[in-house]
């Protein structure tokens, strides 16, 4: 079902909420944060420890991960989330959208590109439109939508659905289940025979970046 969590600057998300996370939804993690005007992206961690590594130094900033149980789509980088809607916006997904798909692709990356990237060129304030976030509502059914700008502004579409723990917003309750026992099979990275290997998530980002044709704010 994936889980997401987010958290404005100057709250922590704990270590153990985090790997109860991936525990439940280690289809691939991903996260963004936004840092002195900037929109910093990674995705594409098949391992809790190598996610763990690069998230805590964004602690202090504003930010959102997620962790994906890839119902739809291949269980691979592109599919991981958070998606660039454009320089200055990511979006983060947790539930199902009913939109076709094709080429093993994802409905939450499918979505980006056929309607959020739209939105973004239309109106690169789409998401302060009341209008436009009640279409988004309607659009995605009980999923959970987050957004995050580079600016450090959180928008969640259907915020109600979820819940807050001490000034973190979580997407459902994986995160309290804990202590669990970790089933390390369900961490194996479905590209562990790539020649890329661990270096994964920084090749997608650059591919990404190519697709897009700019650097997202990212320290790339």
């Amino acid at each position: 079902m994936c889980c997401i969590c987010a958290a404005p600057k100057g709250f922590y998300i704990e270590k153990k909420y985090l790997k109860n996370m991936w525990v439940e939804n280690p289809h691939g993690i991903g996260f963004m944060a936004a840092k002195d005007g900037k929109l910093f992206l990674r995705k594409g961690f098949f391992n809790f420890k190598s996610f763990w590594k690069v998230f805590r130094e964004f602690q202090d900033c504003d930010k959102v991960a997620h962790f994906r149980w890839g119902n739809i789509g291949k269980i691979n980088v592109e599919n991981c989330h958070p998606f660039i809607v454009s320089e200055r916006i990511g979006m983060a997904h947790n539930g199902t959208i009913a939109i076709p798909v094709s080429n093993g692709k994802s409905d939450t990356r499918t979505f980006t590109e056929r309607i959020l990237r739209r939105l973004n060129e239309d109106d690169p304030n789409f998401l302060e439109d009341g209008p436009t976030r009640w279409f988004l509502s309607k659009s995605i059914g009980q999923s959970k939508l987050v957004f995050l700008t580079a600016e450090g502004n959180i928008t969640i579409i259907n915020k109600a659905a979820g819940e807050e723990f001490n000034g973190v917003w979580y997407s459902n309750t994986d995160y309290k289940k804990w202590p669990i026992k970790v089933d390390k099979s369900k961490g194996i990275n479905p590209n562990a025979n790539n020649n890329n290997g661990n270096n994964n998530n920084i090749l997608y980002r650059d591919n990404e970046r190519a697709m897009m044709g700019f650097g997202c704010g990212s320290d790339y």
